[in-house]
């Protein structure tokens, strides 16, 4: 065993460090950067028909409806939800000024 290699088995209870991160969008930084609402319209709707047509988005296309499907914490669980239909209604409507805008919405999901 080399001296190097001892001195690592010495120091193996070392505690790792901790970090909590909140993904909710109210703590994400506002951007600056503002896009015509075409050129994003044009941009991101191959993205959602993407999103729409994959076989694994079948969860994620419509609001989950929490009292159809007998889940009340829900809306205490989930303070922000999101769905593909959301964010296709809010890009045609121009609500998102940049692509980041959109991206935080699919992080979302």
């Amino acid at each position: 065993m080399t001296e190097s290699h001892s001195q690592l088995s010495k120091n193996d209870n070392i505690e790792p460090i901790i970090v909590h991160i909140d993904a909710s969008s109210k703590q994400l930084p506002k951007y600056n950067v503002q896009f015509i609402s075409e050129d994003l319209r044009k941009h991101l709707e191959p993205i959602i028909h993407k999103m729409i047509t994959s076989k694994d988005s079948y969860q994620f296309q419509q609001p989950v409806d929490p009292v159809a499907l007998i889940i009340p914490d829900y809306p205490i669980i989930i303070k922000h939800p999101m769905d593909i239909s959301t964010t296709h209604n809010k890009l045609l409507r121009g609500e998102y000024k940049n692509p980041l805008e959109f991206y935080d919405d699919v992080w979302l999901m």
